[in-house]
């Protein structure tokens, strides 16, 4: 289709794009938290780093990133005119939801948040 205009707006739904809004994200999150979606078991199987499939610094369908402090799993993604971010702070609770209406939007919010929540720490 080279040269030719394609069309996005169509609100499909998933095996080509979905929408969602932050509290279904955080809802996710938050029984995703509680194993009310997996066994435990299998929750700390999705959120660990599988090196092994070459999946580095993923584990299934989620970005890890393991810190000092805490693990943060979650993913994020963009296209033409958006992009998301959702944010899982395993060891302290935090959830962050970030979603933009601009393709590169997300970038320094996901930075300055991870900042925050660093200096907050874990809930007392």
């Amino acid at each position: 289709m080279e040269g030719k205009y394609v069309s996005y707006s169509s609100k499909r739904l998933p095996g080509w794009w979905g929408y969602s809004t932050v509290d279904d994200l955080h809802q996710f999150a938050q029984a995703l938290l509680a194993n009310q979606l997996l066994s435990e078991a299998n929750t700390e199987k999705l959120f660990k780093v599988h090196d092994n499939l070459g999946a580095h610094g993923y584990g299934f369908g989620f970005e890890v990133d393991d810190t000092a402090e805490t693990t943060i799993v979650g993913h994020s993604g963009r296209f033409d005119g958006i992009s998301a971010n959702l944010d899982i702070f395993t060891k302290n609770g935090y959830i962050v939801v970030l979603l933009s209406n601009q393709s590169a939007g997300i970038a320094p919010l996901r930075q300055v948040t991870r900042a925050l929540i660093h200096r907050l720490g874990t809930p007392q």
